[in-house]
């Protein structure tokens, strides 16, 4: 390798720290990553759920390539994508890395409901990238076009860790995705707009970084 090249992916390349992941080595954003970018995203003819999952499955798929023996989470994609933009946009916007800690108190919200006059709670918990794009790929993969209910069905329940009917626990984690997506055509609306309530309210603090979780716009 020659020196200039050498010498230019040394000062294309920053070290960052993590929320939950500790230091990594990251690429600014150049002309590889649009690229691949563009060939994800094409020409904008899918709908426009499919474009945001395509975008949000390729920037998942971007960080956990960066160390495979990781498990990346929600907390380190919202700094990588705050650290990009804030390098793209040239923006004084600031995130303390802190703020993001506000994620970890998914795991205290308990969501009660009846189920058929049993009572039934569900528990939230952090998601990992890997699970995020393993709903994703299902939902790319079903053989029809997708709409709100689909990405609904990715932005709600990829934070549910354990469901408890009438006392007895069932784990998530034991589910396959398409068992996940059977289950969530199962709840009723209201029970579902209870759950996204109770996301919201515990990441109300940091909803303006995370609104922009499925924005590509400063990226493409």
């Amino acid at each position: 390798m020659s020196e200039l090249l050498n010498k230019f992916k040394q000062l294309c390349n920053s070290t960052i720290t993590l929320p939950d992941n500790g230091e990594i080595t990251l690429s600014k954003i150049n002309v590889d990553f649009q690229s691949k970018l563009h060939n994800t995203l094409g020409n904008f003819t899918d709908d426009n759920s499919t474009i945001v999952l395509k975008y949000l499955q390729y920037i998942n798929e971007y960080i956990i390539n960066i160390d495979l023996s990781r498990e990346f989470t929600l907390k380190d994609k919202l700094w990588i994508i705050h650290f990009w933009r804030k390098d793209i946009i040239n923006t004084e916007e600031e995130l303390d890395i802190e703020s993001l800690k506000v994620i970890d108190n998914l795991k205290d919200c308990t969501i009660k409901f009846t189920l058929n006059k049993l009572e039934t709670t569900v528990k939230l918990t952090q998601s990992t990238l890997i699970h995020e794009n393993n709903i994703i790929d299902f939902l790319l993969n079903q053989d029809k076009e997708l709409n709100e209910t689909d990405v609904l069905f990715f932005d709600a329940f990829r934070f549910l860790d354990v469901i408890t009917i009438d006392s007895k626990d069932y784990k998530i984690s034991n589910l396959t995705i398409e068992e996940l997506y059977q289950l969530y055509l199962l709840f009723n609306v209201d029970d579902i707009k209870k759950i996204l309530q109770n996301i919201n309210i515990t990441l109300e603090d940091i909803s303006n970084i995370k609104s922009i979780e499925g924005d590509f716009s400063s990226f493409y």
